[in-house]
């Protein structure tokens, strides 16, 4: 979505109809799974939760983001 022209690279957004846009692309996709918007804007508000407190827990000391793993690691210290 972000080579689309629904992302708005000088602002780092996504412009107010992305959520129509996803959902036809949805449908195309997956033609018995009638998504709805409000269903598409609470997993990306989830998404953004969730990656809200992975970054903020990489910066803590003795965690960092394995990127063979796809996970944070915690250093253990004895």
């Amino acid at each position: 979505m972000v080579q689309s022209t629904m992302w708005n690279a000088e602002a780092g957004i996504f412009h107010p109809d992305y959520l129509n846009y996803l959902q036809g692309h949805i449908a195309v996709e997956f033609p018995d799974a009638p998504i709805e918007e409000y269903q598409i804007k609470d997993k990306i508000t989830r998404w953004k939760q969730a990656c809200s407190v992975i970054l903020n827990l990489i910066q803590v000391p003795g965690f960092h983001w394995d990127p063979t793993q796809h996970k944070v690691v915690a250093e253990v210290y004895k």
